[in-house]
């Protein structure tokens, strides 16, 4: 049983009170306004909008909110060259308020917002609720793992900033990270089978809405003269495409015992490849690589796997003539081995060059602190001067590239093993369940928890991905469908949950 739903409230008269005092609002901003219809009708939606959050259930609203997060574009898509007629929407939901309202210190999202009410709601339905309810919050090792790493977050913060470290690159390094968590939070104390599924159901459709929106951007769209269009969409979207595809994959395996429109799979599958390309991010193809090599160790031997590794097996002395003759080559049957040396040599790929500097001073930075690190809202110390892209990113020091090594030197030995508990248990908690679920349902979630986790430690080694928009969405979907396992795990019966 969960508890998504408000009982009505019996004072009335707080409503009535509420509404007045809305009034009252509106006439004011109309005068500071000087009769701007908008400006007087803002504290009027801001009450409705409120009143609306407070009454609809919680899983709702959250998978409206991921849907809308996984979906809408802002000023950040397409380095800030194309934007959707929705853009709008997304940057109101999504960057801070002092963008969209004239006040400087509204430096707070929409977003963080609706999910602080949602927490609250969450928290006192759950205080009013019968003893059995009260004792289906989070538990389990997942949860343990989660709590050890917010607190070890909250703790880098303050030992960042009494060593005089900057308190707007905390945020900017941090946020996303504690959004994911308060998104898994709610995940775990509000969703049951039903929710998950839908869950699913909006990674895979807002794969295939961006995928459209990248061939669009790269294909369409006249790009301005004299600039560069180094993405179609944003580098986090990397995450929902890997993640979506792993979901069709499980899907076709599983095949019509749980999806029953298996004839859907090719076609989604083809859209967010293209998708993929047209965002031009090498990373994502390591992903998704890495979810379909997870799958296929975990799924049980049969005949066409043992048949395939034999296959590869024999075929190996071929695959490294390949991997020699297309080492150096630029022709496109060598395309994979030039993507392969891109990612891995920095003599042929000058961002990863820069990246391979950037690592260096990243390793420099932790064996100044070993143990606890600098703490968080420092930067790092550039040993060696790499390119200077300050003009284009400002904060580069404070949110390098690869985020395991940025956490390394930010937390050091303690703060690292900490925070990066929590997405390993995570992990083992999917593959757990994978390996002792009796349901299809079960091996689908599992594997759910498992790849979307997985991608995001990816993300975090190659591209930003702890302080990444789309980690709040990603890793707080796989955290909370692994809670409830691990809760489960936890129980006295030993019972996975979630079967049909």
């Amino acid at each position: 049983m969960t508890t998504n739903t408000l009982p009505r409230p019996r004072n009335r008269a707080l409503v009535a009170g509420l509404l007045t005092l809305a009034c009252l609002a509106s006439g004011l901003a109309a005068v500071i306004g000087d009769g701007n219809p908008a400006i007087a009708l803002a504290p009027v939606a801001a009450v409705a909008a409120l009143a609306a959050l407070w009454f609809v259930p919680v899983a709702s609203t959250l998978l409206v909110l991921i849907f809308l997060g996984l979906t809408l574009d802002t000023s950040r898509d397409a380095a800030g060259l194309w934007q959707s007629p929705v853009a709008p929407l997304g940057r109101f939901l999504m960057e801070n308020l002092n963008k969209t309202v004239p006040v400087e210190s509204l430096k707070v999202t929409v977003f963080s917002l609706i999910v602080g009410l949602l927490l609250v709601k969450s928290w006192s339905l759950r205080a009013s609720a019968a003893g059995v309810a009260r004792r289906q919050g989070p538990a389990g090792p997942v949860w343990r793992a989660i709590t050890i790493a917010l607190a070890a977050t909250f703790g880098l913060a303050a030992y960042g900033v009494l060593r005089g470290g900057d308190i707007q690159m905390v945020n900017l390094e941090v946020q996303n990270f504690v959004l994911a968590i308060a998104v898994a939070y709610l995940i775990a104390v509000t969703f049951d089978r039903r929710h998950i599924r839908v869950l699913c159901g909006i990674v895979i459709g807002a794969a295939c809405i961006k995928a459209v929106m990248a061939l669009w951007v790269a294909y369409v769209f006249v790009v301005p003269e004299g600039a560069v269009l180094a993405f179609a969409t944003t580098h986090g979207d990397s995450m929902l495409f890997a993640s979506a595809v792993a979901l069709l994959v499980i899907f076709a395996y599983e095949g019509r015992a749980y999806f029953r429109s298996p004839w859907m799979i090719p076609p989604a599958l083809a859209l967010i490849f293209a998708g993929v390309a047209a965002n031009n991010r090498r990373l994502a193809w390591m992903e998704i690589m890495f979810a379909v090599v997870t799958l296929a160790a975990i799924t049980p031997r049969t005949k066409g796997k043992r048949f395939l590794v034999r296959a590869a097996l024999f075929a190996s002395p071929l695959l490294l003539v390949y991997v020699a003759a297309g080492w150096n080559s630029t022709s496109k049957v060598f395309a994979p081995m030039k993507l392969i040396r891109s990612v891995s040599d920095g003599k042929t790929d000058r961002s990863t060059l820069t990246r391979d500097v950037e690592n260096f001073n990243l390793i420099a930075t932790f064996s100044q602190s070993r143990l606890v690190g600098s703490g968080l809202g420092q930067p790092y110390a550039e040993v060696i001067k790499g390119d200077d892209i300050s003009h284009a990113f400002a904060a580069y020091r404070y949110v390098p590239h690869n985020s395991v090594l940025w956490l390394w030197a930010a937390g050091g030995l303690v703060g690292f093993t900490a925070i990066w508990g929590a997405p390993v248990t995570a992990i083992f908690a999917g593959a757990r369940a994978f390996k002792f679920a009796v349901a299809n349902e079960q091996r689908v979630f599992a594997f759910f928890a498992l790849s979307t986790v997985q991608t995001y430690m990816l993300q975090c080694w190659g591209d930003m991905g702890f302080g990444d928009l789309k980690t709040t969405f990603i890793l707080g979907g796989g955290l909370g469908v692994a809670m409830h396992f691990a809760r489960a795990a936890c129980g006295p019966r030993r019972e996975l949950p979630l079967a049909t």
